[in-house]
């Protein structure tokens, strides 16, 4: 009697790819594919896998095919996104080449939405290559909500953040979020004189923002960009709504408790609108303020 020949099943990661408990043979993809005794249920995952990774199962990837009709190429001038982020990473170049000779390495600028009160922020090694997973590159966001501000100001932020990015390239870096001295010096340097927001005295701390110094060397760029064109086209509106609207302002909330007033010693207190109040020193019914 001839034996039973066994099934066969596709070994993915190590692991088999059905799951299925007992004795049983495992074979790698290539493998797999020329055995006659094969699992129906790993055929079927084969059959996906050989389409997402075809080198696995010993065959060539297919050219993908051409797009019917291509896009047509569209004025880029009037591209909201390249509006914004185009002016943004020529500053970028420009502070570098000019302010710290070109030393920075390349950055990720976006546009976040946080709390109201920070205008921008720098984060180190926010954004991973997904190519290799080793490769890091900081990031230098900007709340849209302030970037109805001035040009001058907005650039002076960029500057602000890339000296974060400048000092946490020096030895022995600032805890995350302070502002300390070397920071200041460099700030003071460039033509941004830092000012702590609790304590303007101070110029380092955790709160701190700054004044333009005019004459100084951020002054003089800036406004050489500014004459040039440099600009940012697009800021969030005064109410912004999910749905692209204006919000419609908070209404008020109705009081919960009114006023109580004795008629003839004067004394007051406060109770629901419905309550029954009499004076304790008069021992008459309290009358509803106006």
């Amino acid at each position: 009697m001839a034996s039973k020949v066994p099934t066969i099943h596709l070994s993915w990661n190590g692991k088999t790819a059905c799951n299925v408990k007992g004795r049983h043979s495992t074979r790698m993809p290539a493998e797999f594919l020329q055995h006659p005794h094969q699992c129906k249920r790993c055929a079927k995952l084969a059959e996906k896998l050989k389409a997402k990774c075809p080198e696995a199962f010993g065959l060539t990837a297919e050219a993908a095919s051409p797009v019917p009709k291509a896009v047509p190429l569209k004025d880029t001038s009037s591209a909201p996104t390249l509006q914004t982020y185009n002016p943004l990473q020529h500053a970028y170049d420009a502070f570098n080449v000019y302010l710290f000779k070109g030393q920075l390495p390349d950055c990720l600028i976006t546009l976040r939405r946080t709390d109201k009160r920070v205008i921008a922020y720098y984060l180190p090694d926010a954004f991973v290559n997904k190519a290799d997973g080793k490769t890091y590159t900081c990031e230098i966001a900007f709340n849209p909500l302030h970037l109805n501000r001035s040009d001058t100001d907005t650039l002076s932020t960029l500057l602000h953040e890339m000296i974060h990015l400048w000092r946490n390239l020096q030895p022995k870096p600032s805890r995350r979020g302070y502002h300390d001295k070397v920071w200041a010096a460099k700030m003071n340097e460039l033509g941004l004189k830092p000012r702590n927001c609790d304590n303007p005295e101070r110029e380092t701390g955790h709160k701190v923002t700054h004044e333009i110094v005019e004459g100084a060397q951020f002054a003089h760029l800036a406004a050489d960009l500014i004459k040039g064109g440099w600009r940012m086209s697009w800021a969030e509106p005064a109410f912004p709504s999910a749905e692209g609207g204006a919000a419609k302002p908070k209404a008020k909330k109705k009081p919960t408790r009114a006023k109580y007033t004795c008629p003839q010693c004067g004394q007051n207190a406060w109770a629901k609108h419905d309550a029954s109040l009499k004076c304790g020193e008069c021992d008459v019914d309290m009358e509803l303020a106006e």
